[in-house]
């Protein structure tokens, strides 16, 4: 993958993030709906099997280049801190991102039985 199209997706999610806040992207045409289970796979994926990919890797190439335990122990305390505060980061983001995603859609359906409930059978769902 070119640098250029990362960039270029990168910006297309803060795009999506500040020019829809409260979702209606999928009312586009051409745009993809993903499923919530997707989403929290994807969350998992990122969250849990990633970081921990990593710290294994990261143990398996110290071990390869390091013969004294002594000179190892910082180089694996720094790369540690700082892969923990990459992820920290990222899943700070990730998990408000994929919960405002799950949460818009379901007010929208509290705000409809509330309707319905109250005798309004003229809303109309998603247009709140």
């Amino acid at each position: 993958m070119r640098i250029e199209n990362l960039n270029s997706r990168s910006r297309g999610i803060m795009f999506t993030i500040v020019a829809f806040p409260n979702g209606g992207l999928t009312a586009i045409p051409g745009t993809l709906k993903i499923r919530i289970r997707t989403r929290l796979g994807a969350l998992l994926f990122a969250l849990n099997l990633i970081p921990m990919a990593s710290i294994m890797l990261l143990f398996q190439r110290v071990a390869n280049t390091q013969q004294d335990l002594n000179a190892a122990i910082p180089q694996l305390q720094l790369a540690i801190f700082t892969n923990a505060f990459i992820f920290v980061v990222v899943g700070i983001f990730l998990t408000i991102l994929i919960s405002r995603n799950l949460s818009i859609p379901l007010g929208e359906n509290i705000q409809t039985l509330k309707w319905v409930r109250n005798g309004h059978f003229d809303k109309i769902p998603g247009n709140l």
